[in-house]
């Protein structure tokens, strides 16, 4: 069921290796190599500053004043709380660029709860395919790869019988035989959870337990490792009564992936697509007015994918909606839900065109509780290397795609001629090969930014050109395609199993040493800094951004599955506290067999280890050795069973912004879960008073009053506030110098202890503002 068990015998190589470094280099002698993150962060404005090394902690803050909308003056927000199954309102608004950057940025750190707050949800995701208008400001995600064909050949439609060597689940023993692939699984409240046995396909709204809960349970039969949301046009989101699909890839039961080798091929293997809807197909937009409780939800499994290149080990959509009939005669073609590519266990990346499910109920009479299997009898592409096995993928957009390789290389395609002519991609050539470690490439991650020009402006009709990958010789590497330059930003003893680069981040969000999830910056004047976000007590599978917010969600063997601020000012003594929200966690019996999920957690606050105060501020440290054991026992152990580890997590990116707050995550049982996830202010205010006044949107005078408590607020939060020295706090309490030095040595450690115990009482104070309920105004089921 694990995935990375056993430890590839690579050749030993040479330690005298040359590392090949980035060479700072100024932007007006080399303009087009000056930001390896092609951020277009070079560009100065007047009087700035080189900024010195210790204020990376506020560095996402500046890092978007200078990205923002990368096309107009005017861009869109939400007018009111969104619904997943409900078109959202917007409006138009300034985007986060410049000044306003400063301001939304400080604004986002106030965000308390597990999900983004909807006032300054914003879609920052670039790709050079979108649709701009200079005037209005709106940037659509168009339709991409509507030539590529899906005809009635391509797809085969299986009976149950001929589909079961495909499917995960399998017999376990006679007991089983009836029920192959359950899960029996306790959900509710702690010492209240109920038992239920959820059969492969099947679905559970845990409204049952938790009468105000909106997440959704599937049981997919198998270990999850492949999970991704299928991106949609918004137009045909509505036509579809807001149906949103999710690709999940299951190994079989009892399957072991041993890490850089290949199955021989034919290996049968499945994808399912599970679709994620209204229960009722009639929804009252008025019966909702708030849009903070979702109608009830229902999931289903309508189609299976049946494939003979083995299990998925990552599956990834194409980031643009690719749906619709391809140019053949209709009566032929078969409507696309997407374009779909994975790595499988033959050691191939595969790209198929997924059939839409309602393309083929129709013709077959089929009702919508039907889910047929269809095999599909040959991929699009099938990207395959004699002297190495394909590990990880990402899009860079439409058309590029970077392949991580067991042999240490990363490979770049351009694969948009390929698509559209099977006889290209039997002859397709890599654009790029470049060498980023010295081993087996455990993930790679696109930053997807316009590349700069050779006299600095961006060029938006352009690729990315830089991407991230981290390896199993615990390094985290950035990689400009355009001279092929490769810089080392960490190397640790652990392996980073996962790295991910967002627009709300100022560059790579990866895992560094003991679990720390940390936030590193990718621009020149301080490239490789970075500051810690998150921290497991496990290692942490996979972490997903988001484009239109700055939570980061994170999996882990542990079991826990959670979401915190990537915004939060990191500042010490900040009144805000750097929050963990554990969504849920799972446990395993090992001698029953059986399962649980555990949810509503108070959040986690202010880990020691993210401030790096680890001796003076850990939490044991004013405990006896035997309180020390007792409360390290409670925290719980090291080591957990393989069965309760989160595989995947996912954030819904292609749909809209409608779809903000939806987050999907898979398990080691087989679980999926879909949670709504939504966000609140810190004391349930926003900063500035209005989101028009954050934003200097027209209209949005800030007054004295709203600029007032703004600025109480900030006081010990924002980064670029100067603090009061201790002198200037002694002379505004009326000591002096001369004062405190003809004091008695005795009276000067007495203070001193005083203002420790003072400390120590704020610090509780802080802990009772977390998990009191009236500051934050925390729900039952919150």
């Amino acid at each position: 069921m694990d995935l990375d068990v056993l430890e590839p015998k690579h050749a030993a190589r040479s330690e005298a290796r040359v590392d090949r470094r980035v060479k700072a280099t100024s932007a007006a002698s080399r303009p087009a190599d000056a930001a390896i993150a092609s951020f277009n962060f070079t560009q100065k404005r007047p009087g700035n500053r080189s900024a010195p090394a210790n204020v990376f902690a506020n560095a996402s803050r500046r890092a978007l004043s200078g990205i923002g909308n990368y096309y107009s003056t005017k861009t869109q927000r939400l007018a009111k709380s969104p619904s997943p199954f409900q078109k959202p309102e917007l409006v138009p608004t300034t985007p986060t660029s410049g000044s306003v950057a400063q301001r939304v940025l400080k604004v986002w750190g106030y965000s308390v709860f597990p999900g983004p707050t909807w006032e300054l949800c914003e879609d920052l995701a670039y790709f050079k395919e979108l649709k701009h208008d200079p005037e209005k400001g709106q940037r659509k995600r168009p339709i991409v790869h509507a030539a590529v064909p899906l005809t009635e050949r391509d797809v085969k439609i299986l009976d149950e019988t001929s589909a079961a060597p495909y499917l995960p689940y399998s017999p376990k023993s006679e007991e089983s035989i009836r029920n192959p692939g359950s899960i029996d699984c306790s959900f509710g409240p702690f010492e209240k959870q109920r038992e239920k046995t959820l059969k492969p396909l099947e679905a559970y709204r845990l409204s049952d337990v938790f009468p105000r809960s909106t997440a959704i349970v599937m049981n997919a039969g198998g270990a999850v490792w492949g999970l991704d949301w299928c991106p949609v046009e918004d137009v045909v989101l509505q036509a579809r009564n807001f149906s949103q699909y999710l690709a999940v890839g299951a190994f079989p039961t009892g399957y072991t992936h041993i890490i850089s080798s290949r199955s021989a091929r034919p290996m049968p293997a499945s994808i399912q697509i599970w679709c994620y809807r209204p229960a009722s197909e009639n929804l009252d937009p008025a019966a909702d007015s708030t849009g903070l409780v979702l109608p009830e939800v229902h999931a289903s499994c309508p189609l299976t994918l049946c494939v003979d290149c083995g299990p998925a080990l990552e599956l990834k959509w194409c980031p643009l909606p690719c749906h619709g009939v391809g140019p053949r005669p209709p009566a032929k073609s078969l409507s696309k839900l997407g374009i779909l590519a994975g790595v499988f266990a033959d050691g191939t990346v595969s790209v198929f065109a997924v059939p839409d499910p309602e393309a083929l109920r129709r013709p077959k009479g089929m009702d919508k509780e039907t889910s047929p299997f269809v095999r599909l009898q040959n991929p699009l592409l099938r990207i395959e290397l004699e002297d190495a096995v394909c590990t990880c993928l990402d899009w860079g957009n439409s058309e590029v795609l970077a392949v991580g390789c067991s042999n240490g290389n990363v490979v770049v395609y351009d694969i948009r001629e390929a698509l559209i002519n099977p006889a290209r991609a039997q002859d397709l050539l890599p654009t790029y090969v470049i060498e980023v470690a010295q081993c087996h490439v455990k993930s790679v991650a696109w930053v997807r930014a316009p590349p700069s020009g050779d006299d600095g402006e961006p060029l938006y009709d352009a690729d990315p050109a830089s991407f991230c990958a981290t390896s199993y010789d615990g390094s985290l590497t950035v990689t400009d395609v355009r001279d092929s330059t490769t810089s080392t930003i960490f190397r640790a003893r652990d392996v980073p199993y996962t790295v991910t680069s967002g627009p709300w981040s100022e560059g790579a969000v990866a895992v560094e040493h003991e679990n720390q999830l940390k936030s590193y910056t990718l621009f020149n004047t301080l490239l490789g800094k970075g500051h810690n976000i998150s921290e497991s007590k496990g290692p942490v599978w996979h972490t997903s951004l988001s484009n239109f917010h700055p939570h980061v969600a994170t999996a882990s063997a542990d079991g826990t599955c959670m979401t915190t601020n990537g915004l939060k000012p990191l500042r010490r003594g900040s009144a805000v506290p750097l929050l963990l929200h554990k969504i849920y966690q799972m446990d395993y019996n090992r001698n029953t067999g059986k399962y649980r999920m555990m949810e509503n957690f108070i959040p986690q606050k202010d880990l020691d280890r993210l401030n790096n105060k680890r001796s003076n501020n850990s939490p044991y440290a004013d405990l006896d050795d035997a309180m020390k054991k007792e409360a390290r026992t409670r925290d719980g152990s090291g080591s957990w069973p393989a069965e309760v580890g989160i595989h995947r997590v996912a954030w819904h990116n292609g749909g809209g912004y409608g779809c903000v707050g939806l987050l999907a995550s898979g398990t080691a049982s087989g679980l999926v879960r879909i949670d709504w996830l939504e966000g609140r202010w810190l004391y349930g205010k926003i900063t500035y008073g209005s989101v028009k006044v954050a934003r200097q949107e027209a209209g949005g005078e800030e007054d004295d009053d709203a600029a007032a408590a703004a600025s109480d607020d900030n006081e010990g939060i924002d980064e670029d506030v100067e603090q009061p020295s201790p002198k200037r706090k002694k002379a505004a309490a009326g000591v002096t110098a001369t004062q405190e030095k003809g004091k008695p040595k005795s009276k000067a450690k007495e203070k001193g202890k005083k203002k420790t115990q003072a400390k120590s009482s704020a610090n509780d104070g802080d802990k009772d503002l977390v998990e009191g309920a009236d500051p934050m105004e925390l729900d039952d089921d919150s």
